[in-house]
């Protein structure tokens, strides 16, 4: 995950596309873990791929800003809360208490996610 959230970082700082060879020389990682953060990346939305002309290399660039990330972050805990609440009627006793707390916690850290991003775009457009 650090290569995951070092790879975020970098590519927002870019202006263009970069492919794997310079991600690789400039932050001093293996290829290798950076083309495997890169499909995470690319699966959570925050990164894009892209071909320049008459290239063969492909190269990645960030989507959005902190907004994007956490909107990707709630599509996929809304996924997983999903997922997680379609197993609580075949659960009995306390098996059934724990995904069922552990769904409505999801739900409130969501809610509370949008209720945030709302807030700062409120703020961002008055400002």
């Amino acid at each position: 995950m650090q290569a995951t959230g070092r790879l975020v970082g970098y590519l927002l700082l870019r202006n263009k596309p970069v492919d794997l060879d310079t991600m690789t020389r400039e932050l001093g990682q293996a290829k290798s873990g950076l083309s495997v953060a890169t499909r995470l990346l690319e699966a959570w939305t925050l990164v894009r791929r892209s071909t320049r002309p008459g290239s063969g290399r492909t190269g990645y660039e960030a989507v959005g800003d902190l907004q994007h990330l956490l909107l990707a972050n709630n599509a996929h805990m809304r996924k997983f809360t999903e997922t997680l609440s379609s197993g609580i009627p075949v659960a009995h006793g306390e098996a059934r208490d724990r995904p069922a707390s552990l769904a409505g916690l999801f739900s409130g850290f969501v809610e509370q996610t949008e209720a945030l991003v709302a807030d700062w775009e409120a703020r961002r457009t008055t400002s």
